[in-house]
């Protein structure tokens, strides 16, 4: 017989296509509000968006509830027509996932956590 019970159970829910590139890098789908248990376990310190519009206040409260920087580095969807994105953007990027001070950090779209 399991013991657990079940109403004091924290489900966790990871992001759409939440997955490890290396050692400590992770990507995944834009989060929701049923992914914050899931982001909250792997205790980032910084979040890293691509994307161009606001980021919701849902989840701008979330990350200030939990002490988390957020990065926006607004690019044009990666849809086609693909365009090109700016070269002083992916070096601005890369120096944030690159910064120790940063981690662990988890980048959406290109979502990483290094320890």
């Amino acid at each position: 017989m399991n013991n657990i019970d079940e109403e004091n159970v924290e489900e966790l829910n990871p992001m759409e296509n939440f997955t490890m590139v290396a050692n400590g890098i992770y990507r995944s789908a834009f989060p929701k509000k049923k992914n914050f248990s899931f982001l909250k376990k792997l205790g980032l310190k910084s979040i890293l968006t691509l994307i161009l519009e606001d980021y919701p206040e849902l989840n701008q409260n979330f990350l200030k509830k939990n002490g988390i920087t957020f990065f926006q580095f607004g690019v044009a969807g990666n849809k086609e027509p693909f365009c090109d994105i700016p070269e002083t953007v992916i070096c601005d990027a890369l120096s944030v996932i690159l910064d120790k001070r940063n981690h662990p950090s988890n980048n959406i779209f290109l979502m990483k956590k290094l320890m």
